[in-house]
């Protein structure tokens, strides 16, 4: 296992990029928790500790056993905007809002002083860079195995085991409403989105070079 400050190993992410997600994958490829959160086996032996770290947290976090996760912008924000309202009448202020938030959140953590320190794990991209995570770990990537990890942690899965309530209405969504109100913010919004997020940060452009020609 890694060699860490208190022997832990760190994920972080912003909202909605994907935490749910990792953390299952992780719970059930390496055998024990990610907390706070927990899927499966509380008792066992932590693997990781995930935290959104969007304050103070920043400055105090130690980097070199750091996962971060990060997500296409337009895909995050959507899916920001969708979870609050549940609803296709998408506000531009607020789109923005949430959009000049993620920049920030990228541009700190992806930031050219820190980012050499980091584990980088892209949404879109998962299953591809997961033995990035066994690396950290000092482990050999067992595809057959993360074949079948991969296959368990499905969106049922999840909504079986999330814990919240009111998070198994967003955080697995997959019917066809939601998919549809996908494409209409895409078609709308991705230009404002990548506007805001790029603004002056034209520098974090590259790290999203491997979304051309993804969809």
């Amino acid at each position: 296992m890694a060699k860490t400050i208190n022997d832990v190993v760190l994920m972080v992410s912003y909202y909605r990029t994907g935490k749910h997600w990792l953390s299952m994958l992780m719970e059930l490829y390496f055998g024990g928790p990610v907390l706070p959160d927990c899927f499966y086996d509380r008792s066992a032996p932590m693997v990781a500790h995930h935290t959104h770290a969007t304050g103070e947290e920043v400055n105090i976090l130690p980097a070199p056993q750091t996962i971060y996760l990060y997500r296409d912008p337009v895909d995050t924000i959507f899916s920001q905007s969708f979870k609050q309202h549940n609803r296709w009448n998408f506000d531009e202020y607020q789109i923005t809002r949430h959009a000049r938030r993620y920049g920030e959140h990228l541009a700190t953590w992806l930031h050219p002083e820190r980012v050499s320190c980091l584990t980088l794990i892209r949404y879109e991209c998962m299953q591809a860079d997961f033995p990035r995570i066994c690396a950290l770990y000092g482990q050999e990537c067992d595809q057959e195995r993360l074949g079948r990890v991969f296959a368990q942690a499905t969106k049922k899965e999840m909504t079986q085991r999330v814990r919240a309530p009111r998070a198994k209405l967003w955080v697995t969504r997959t019917d066809r409403e939601y998919a549809r109100a996908r494409n209409v913010f895409r078609g709308q919004f991705a230009g404002l989105v990548w506007r805001v997020v790029l603004d002056r940060r034209s520098w974090l452009l590259p790290h999203f070079d491997y979304l051309r020609g993804w969809e």
